[in-house]
């Protein structure tokens, strides 16, 4: 039986966070997917060079739905969104195949630039998803003719090209609103991850966080901070630090960073002049493995600079993991995910006085820190990838 709507998605390549949603689409009645994927990156062991480590994900990217590895033209294939993938073959695909729809993951990219132009010929109605927010360019002093160039070529694309607009959150919303995009054109897909594995996972790994812990020699009434990200400058990791050395003296904390960079070696020696208390540098972990952490930490943190693109994942995993977060405002997840005051902490970037505070005040007062974390997953419940199953019907069924 055909199913009622055939839809095609564009993406650079299997990203952890987004091949489960794939699978959920799969899996509804209404809808016949084919993700197409410009790059394997992911699949095979490769070379990540902000995390300076080799690495391959520990997740079934690829089961679950159908996928179509796209040939890439590009004489150096990279990240770069302009020359790093160019896979022509999605317009034979869309005329071929004849989609109702194309989710298309991102607006810069050659390759979608491809696909907006080609479904408009064959009238696919095209859905855009893009990670982006005005809070990027507002804080940051971009070169004029490059901010110029980049709001007149959105502002084209998005008036002749797509059809609906899928926000991931409410800074989402805001940027494509400020292109003049109506809301009836904007969808709520919220930037989800697996929440049913983080809950699962780590209520198995819970159970065994007194034992873990020990592993790690770590007692049970530590409170455990946690960093998870890469070891470089726009995620500002120094800041923690600088934050930790004004809580040095208190007992019973602990904290654990978890990821590679060029910083590690500075962070290294930093805590080493300044003979910060119980600090462990644990390198790069997958994704169960990240699991584990999260179940045995008590306050995960980010303390990221503003960066184009950068929503903050591990805000969603760590709050999936009963986690409570201190993020900065430079990421937007916390605009709509972290509850000042209930489920965490968002601070001013590089604001190391607030941050230590916040780690001091809930170091220092569990009960505080115990209603945190019991208020952390509620919000998850609704940031799933069931609402942005209901987000993409709806944009479907509202073009017809």
């Amino acid at each position: 039986m055909r199913k009622n709507y055939k839809l095609a998605v564009l993406t650079s390549h299997p990203i952890q966070y987004q091949c489960p949603l794939w699978k959920r689409l799969s899996e509804h009645p209404e809808i016949d997917l084919t993700v197409y994927y410009c790059s394997d990156f992911g699949i095979k062991e490769q070379f990540e060079p902000e995390f300076g480590v080799k690495y391959k994900w520990d997740l079934k990217l690829l089961d679950g739905y159908k996928s179509i590895f796209l040939k890439n033209y590009s004489p150096k294939p990279s990240f770069n969104p302009i020359w790093g993938k160019i896979n022509p073959g999605i317009a034979y695909e869309l005329i071929k195949k004849k989609y109702d729809g194309i989710f298309v993951h991102g607006h810069f990219a050659t390759t979608n630039l491809i696909a907006f132009i080609t479904s408009k010929l064959t009238g696919t109605q095209v859905l855009l998803r893009a990670i982006a927010s005005n809070f990027y360019d507002n804080i940051v002093q971009r070169n004029k003719i490059i901010l110029t160039a980049k709001k007149l070529y959105l502002k084209i694309v998005y008036k002749f090209l797509i059809d609906s607009f899928l926000s991931i959150g409410s800074r989402n919303k805001d940027f494509f609103i400020s292109y003049g995009i109506a809301n009836e054109k904007i969808f709520h897909c919220p930037y989800a991850v697996d929440n049913k594995y983080f809950f699962k996972k780590s209520e198995s790994f819970f159970k065994n966080r007194k034992e873990i812990r020990k592993e790690h020699g770590i007692n049970d009434s530590t409170t455990v901070l946690l960093f998870a990200s890469k070891l470089i400058t726009k995620k500002c990791p120094l800041d923690l630090l600088r934050a930790y050395k004004k809580i040095n003296d208190l007992p019973n904390k602990q904290l654990l960073i978890i990821g590679d960079g060029h910083l590690r070696k500075t962070m290294e020696e930093f805590v080493h002049k300044e003979k910060l208390n119980n600090v462990s540098f644990l390198g790069f972990q997958n994704q169960e493995n990240m699991v584990k952490y999260y179940s045995i930490s008590d306050i995960f943190v980010r303390t990221d600079l503003p960066d184009k693109g950068d929503w903050g994942a591990t805000v969603n995993e760590s709050l999936a993991c009963s986690l409570p977060v201190i993020s900065t405002n430079a990421l937007s997840s916390q605009a709509d995910l972290i509850k000042n005051g209930e489920n965490g902490y968002v601070i001013e970037i590089g604001d190391t006085d607030k941050l230590a505070s916040h780690l001091r005040e809930l170091i220092e007062n569990p009960k505080k820190l115990f209603d945190m974390r019991k208020k952390a997953k509620e919000i998850m419940n609704s940031w799933s990838y069931e609402e942005d199953v209901i987000g993409i019907l709806n944009a479907l069924k509202n073009h017809r």
